[in-house]
């Protein structure tokens, strides 16, 4: 990864520097103390700065949003209302939707050890796999227990997403305002 924005200095320098001091070629350990404290700064620095940066490329509330209006489309689609052909091939990839290139995308380097991250990440998947579950019911004319599903385990995912997506804001802001 290569950031040309002086926020981020190139990690590619980072490394051939801690190489060169590393490796002795700088017996001085006053400038290699110097270095690790820059080097410590920038990362520390950098992963704040790039954290802010990710999480202002999605927007919770319209993730949000769009997760909810899966259950008016699934009604229709469950009640033969809905003018789509829905394809429960595409709906279970997670990593189609706005969130999901999110989440498996940018978010996924920098959050990835965070609990929270990680219950949406497990969480969003379910979501789209109950989803597909619903329109793969509806195409084996097992419109009851699309139903069923519909208002069992699709809703409790669909609510569970928008809990993950609401706690992960929380603490984002939180985070912002220490």
């Amino acid at each position: 990864m290569i950031y040309d924005d002086m926020r981020y200095p190139d990690p590619l320098f980072l490394g051939q520097a801690f190489s060169y001091v590393s490796a002795g070629n700088n017996t001085n350990t006053k400038h290699q103390g110097e270095f690790m404290g820059l080097l410590s700064f920038f990362t520390s620095k950098n992963e704040s700065t790039a954290k802010a940066d990710i999480i202002k490329n999605i927007d919770i509330m319209a993730a949000i949003n769009a997760h909810l209006k899966w259950k008016v489309r699934l009604d229709k689609y469950v009640n033969g209302t809905s003018d789509e052909q829905l394809d429960p091939q595409l709906i279970c990839m997670d990593d189609q939707c706005v969130l999901g290139k999110w989440i498996h995308g940018p978010a996924k380097e920098y959050f990835m050890d965070d609990p929270k991250f990680k219950i949406l990440l497990e969480d969003h998947a379910k979501f789209h796999m109950v989803a597909a579950q619903v329109v793969n019911l509806v195409l084996q004319d097992n419109v009851a227990n699309a139903h069923s599903v519909l208002r069992g385990s699709y809703l409790k995912a669909s609510r569970q997403v928008v809990k993950d997506l609401t706690d992960i804001g929380k603490q984002f802001h939180a985070d912002k305002a220490a």
